[in-house]
């Protein structure tokens, strides 16, 4: 066979297989692919990476650019700074996020602090994400209660990637998690238990201008965030 013809049997074998993909993931694909190249920093490693996956299928759903803020740092009533990987504000609700953009087989006991990722050989430990969205939640409703407001609807919600097996047991009824691939529909269930407008105007700008000002901050907040961690698991 001539090298013209192995080169035309490699270009059908890759074109069949283009086919092959349902259609659905190969726009996903193509969405992320561009993504990529028009904003590399977004996915400089597996965690901002993960967030901005996140960010994405929430523009997808509608919520409005500016009513996604991302990398907010807010303190405790302890003083520690926190940070939350996503919140969405909407006139029904608040909506925490957090991404977990991990690799391999995730085990983990919904009522347990530590969980494990196996990959191949290796084993590693990280801190049960609802456990740490639920402090989250927390820290966020201790700062509204400081600026007067109260009675504001704070869901946290977990968001697994599709890169991990996920072996998870023991979730309380109030623990929600969301598959990347069943966002969309996983997202509007939730959004779709709230009614319209159970924020007011006042409390919506409100929470909306606290955290415009508390994302993404300068380097000198970051580096009080990380040492804190050093001492610290819950971030």
């Amino acid at each position: 066979m001539s090298d013209s013809s192995i080169l035309f049997v490699i270009l059908l074998a890759l074109c069949l297989s283009l086919l092959m993909i349902p259609t659905f993931n190969l726009i996903k694909k193509r969405r992320i692919v561009f993504d990529t190249l028009a904003n590399p920093k977004e996915w400089k490693n597996a965690g901002v990476a993960g967030e901005r996956i996140v960010y994405l299928q929430l523009t997808k759903f509608g919520v409005p650019e500016n009513q996604i803020f991302r990398n907010v740092y807010l303190r405790s009533k302890r003083g520690r700074l926190t940070e939350i990987d996503l919140i969405a504000v909407s006139k029904r609700a608040v909506f925490v996020f957090e991404a977990k953009n991990y690799g391999g087989t995730i085990s983990g006991d919904g009522k347990r602090r530590d969980w494990t990722q196996r990959i191949g050989k290796q084993k590693h430990y990280l801190l049960n994400p609802f456990l740490q969205n639920r402090h989250h939640v927390k820290v966020l409703k201790h700062v509204l209660r400081d600026m007067g407001v109260e009675g504001v609807e704070t869901i946290p919600i977990t968001v697994f990637t599709d890169r991990a097996t996920w072996n998870i047991k023991n979730l309380d009824k109030g623990d929600i998690v969301i598959r990347e691939g069943n966002f969309q529909k996983g997202f509007q269930m939730v959004y779709d238990r709230f009614e319209d407008s159970l924020i007011n105007s006042e409390d919506f700008n409100k929470i909306s201008e606290l955290l415009r000002n508390s994302e993404r901050p300068d380097n000198a907040v970051v580096k009080e965030h990380r040492a804190g961690l050093k001492q610290r698991k819950l971030g």
